[in-house]
């Protein structure tokens, strides 16, 4: 799967019985993130989205644990190598994965049905740290398999990529 720079997929290993399942879904020796401090767990109504959104100071780290999640991401990051490429991710209960959304890179949650997402930050949350873009701007190139999901006030009233990345040149953001 070709993925925006630094953004990782790592699956996870589920160990099966009678009773169900269970898997590790984060060991520091796995390299995957800084250290994270903050974990945090949601959960979405079917056809809900959340996002798009954009971390200045902080990484994610998030795992579908019931349910399906389709993740949007568009590099923003004016010079990664994968600058303006966008790519659409399937995690699901079924095949544990995790992925790790590096700063600098716009991501959303799409659940077509109802399900629960674990997620972890490498900094405590900070409302000023999470800037938004509208979900569906063409610009972004994101095929989203949904055409009118359930938003928040917040994602429905953000503005365009091309006001984000204003924004950001305005804040004189640099990311690695």
């Amino acid at each position: 799967m070709d993925l925006p720079h630094r953004v990782r997929l790592t699956p996870l290993k589920m160990h099966y019985d009678e009773r169900g399942w269970v898997s590790e879904i984060f060991r520091d020796e796995w390299g995957v993130t800084g250290p994270l401090c903050q974990w945090n767990v949601g959960f979405s109504q079917p056809n809900s989205l959340r996002g798009l959104h954009l971390h200045l100071k902080h990484e994610d780290y998030f795992t579908t644990v019931k349910g399906d999640a389709v993740i949007g991401l568009c590099d923003v990051r004016p010079k990664s190598p994968t600058y303006r490429k966008s790519a659409l991710i399937e995690l699901t209960d079924r095949q544990l994965a995790a992925l790790t959304v590096p700063r600098g890179v716009l991501h959303a949650v799409y659940s077509p049905d109802a399900s629960v997402h674990v997620y972890g930050a490498d900094c405590y949350y900070d409302p000023s740290d999470d800037l938004a873009c509208r979900w569906d701007d063409p610009a972004l190139g994101i095929a989203w398999p949904c055409r009118d999901p359930i938003l928040n006030e917040r994602d429905r009233s953000a503005g365009t990529l091309a006001e984000l990345e204003a924004t950001l040149r305005r804040m004189d953001v640099a990311f690695d």
